[in-house]
């Protein structure tokens, strides 16, 4: 090839280098259905980095279902490809009962979803296979009828996979299913099972049933979850038995459930331990350790569950429970490991376990687990009547409070106000092996939001509270929008729990916030609305915490119409005014001198 010929190649091979690379940096966006009708056309007209923008609707239909012959083009590491609601949660895809508006088993990498509901499946709510690098954020699922052996969200054979601040709701066997995949954030997902609908066809055993599911699937964190108010008898003799709020699965497709890590979940008023006649013994825990290799719990609630925390076949396990708050309701024993191998290696330290009630071998703890610096109280055996917090091997810790150690204490007494802290002051604080509180602290986020598996800070304690929780109003209205009013009796009242329309009994309306706060029958803290009765001194101008001269003269300068610029003077509406006239003057002045100077107030003007 000549030099003339090499130059002309050379010049054609940078013109579509150069036009590839500047399409890819300039992506387009799309808005439906402006620029497209459906998600058919809109994704048909997209390039991979594009982002499409959805008008708030409703969208039903076919040609708005995501599947096989329907699906956005793959982003890369540069540019997600990105779908978003124009109004978070105002776009929805709804199935009307006949289809499933996302199910696909077509690869994909470098998805965002954003602000989007999926409802009124018939099938599956979201299903994605072998994706890469997908983000649903702020997103809302819900499985209506025909829910028998499916999940609501079901995210499978895949790797970085984000969950976060999204909702479940409805029918199905898992609110959220994360199978066979590794390197996953769920954080501050929260999920109510309403019920398993469905009858068994075909001579098959009873499926389970779990809120969230880890099912052979690797570096999975679980961050700041809530699964709540499945309590109901709509599971009974209905095709499934539960495994509880938060579930392992053993072993599947040649894959272990291996290094997940729940910080900050909560497991409140889900027992359902009669779901199935035949497995009416096997109630739900919070949280079930079914043959994981290793999963570690810090600061998690299992409160009012049949049981608090279950593990069967956990052979070659290494994993811990740590900072954690167990209170089971009267019908199964917390902590109950029933035929676990000798070789379990799990410990359980600096945790509240309390309430066990179990007919039978033990209330607190049993079998291979190995306990020091917890705290036991009122586990009981129904055989006997009497304290039983150690059973089948489990012996008590020389650092546990507990009837056996003959240095119980009550949790209720002071430490415990609310589920989700233990208080300063309070029996249980400084005595955990680490110099700190014995129970759990939920208070704070935990993981940088948008951050995946891997990058920094996606499982810091962000310092930022947790509470109010985020989009509360939100995830109330749409589990209250669950047949509502009890309309079909076939399946329970989405206007339950949190999700009532009434007034606490503080006379403010119930929120989740107030719901999980307010379990044990206390105020919640004011500040967590930021509801505090703020207390003004007035004499107090310079704001330094006492009265004095100083407070008097700045008064009088003030009072002159002097610039307090470069004084101690504190701006306030009220400063200085402490006859509570309204303004600030000479006569506030001299009753502020008065004050400092330890004369008596009587007869004066004086207010505060």
């Amino acid at each position: 090839m000549d030099q003339f010929c090499k130059s002309i190649f050379f010049v054609i091979i940078s013109f579509f280098i150069f036009s590839s690379s500047a399409k890819n940096s300039q992506a387009a966006t799309l808005y439906m259905p402006d620029d497209c009708p459906n998600l058919q056309e809109c994704f048909s007209s997209m390039l991979g980095g594009d982002e499409l923008i959805i008008r708030n609707g409703t969208y039903v239909g076919s040609q708005n279902a995501i599947g096989e012959a329907i699906l956005p083009p793959s982003g890369n590491n540069n540019a997600y490809t990105t779908i978003r609601a124009e109004n978070d949660f105002n776009v929805i895809f709804d199935g009307e009962n006949i289809r499933s508006m996302f199910y696909t088993w077509i690869p994909r990498e470098y998805i965002y979803f954003k602000g989007l509901k999926w409802i009124n499946s018939n099938d599956t709510a979201v299903h994605i296979y072998e994706w890469n690098h997908a983000k649903f954020i702020k997103c809302a699922f819900m499985n209506g009828e025909n829910s028998f052996r499916v999940s609501t969200v079901w995210a499978s054979s895949g790797s970085n996979y984000l969950f976060e601040d999204c909702h479940a709701w409805g029918s199905g066997r898992y609110s959220l299913n994360i199978q066979t995949s590794n390197d996953v954030v769920v954080r501050r997902f929260v999920s109510r099972l309403d019920a398993v609908t469905g009858s068994l066809s075909d001579g098959t055993a009873p499926y389970p049933a779990a809120h969230f599911m880890s099912y052979a699937s690797q570096n999975v964190e679980w961050q700041n979850c809530i699964a709540l108010d499945s309590d109901q008898d709509y599971f009974i003799s209905l095709a499934s038995y539960y495994l509880g709020g938060y579930a392992t699965h053993a072993f599947y497709d040649g894959e272990y459930t291996e290094n997940n890590f729940y910080n900050g979940c909560i497991a409140l008023n889900i027992d359902m331990h009669n779901i199935n006649p035949s497995y009416a013994g096997v109630p739900g825990p919070g949280f079930l350790l079914d043959g994981s290799r290793s999963s570690n719990y810090l600061n998690c609630i299992a409160w009012d569950t049949a049981r608090g925390f279950s593990g069967n076949n956990l052979e070659n396990y290494t994993g811990s429970i740590n900072h954690s708050t167990v209170s089971v309701n009267t019908f199964g024993g917390d902590l109950s490991y029933d035929g676990i191998n000798s070789d379990l290696n799990l410990n359980i330290a600096n945790s509240v376990i309390m309430g066990g009630s179990r007919l039978g071998d033990g209330s607190g703890i049993r079998g291979g687990v190995f306990s020091d610096y917890n705290a036991f109280y009122g586990n009981i055996n129904r055989l006997t009547g009497s304290t039983d917090n150690y059973s089948l091997g489990s012996v008590a810790g020389i650092h546990d409070y507990s009837h056996e150690n003959g240095n119980e204490i009550n949790p209720l007494d002071n430490s415990l106000k609310y589920i989700t802290r233990v208080e300063s002051g309070s029996d249980f604080e400084g005595i955990a092996s680490d110099g700190g509180y014995v129970g759990a602290n939920v208070s704070n986020k935990i993981g940088t939001s948008g951050t995946m598996y891997g990058e920094n800070d996606y499982n810091i304690n962000t310092n930022v509270s947790l509470w109010p929780f985020p989009y509360e109003d939100q995830i109330k209205n749409d589990f209250a929008s669950y047949n509502a009013d009890g309309i079909n009796p076939n399946i329970p009242d989405g206007k339950r729990g949190f999700a009532e329309d009434i007034i606490d009994p503080y006379g403010k309306p119930l929120t989740l916030t107030r719901y999980v706060w307010q379990y044990l029958e206390n105020e919640i803290p004011c500040e967590i609305y930021d509801e505090c009765e703020q207390i003004i001194i007035r004499s107090d101008v310079d704001n330094s915490s006492v009265t004095n001269t100083t407070d008097a003269l700045l008064t009088l300068r003030n009072s002159l119409g002097l610039s307090m610029d470069g004084t101690a003077w504190h701006v306030s509406a009220m400063t200085g005014d402490v006859d509570c006239s309204g303004t600030s003057n000479s006569t506030d002045a001299l009753l502020i001198l008065r004050y400092s100077l330890g004369f008596s107030m009587n007869g004066t003007s004086w207010c505060e």
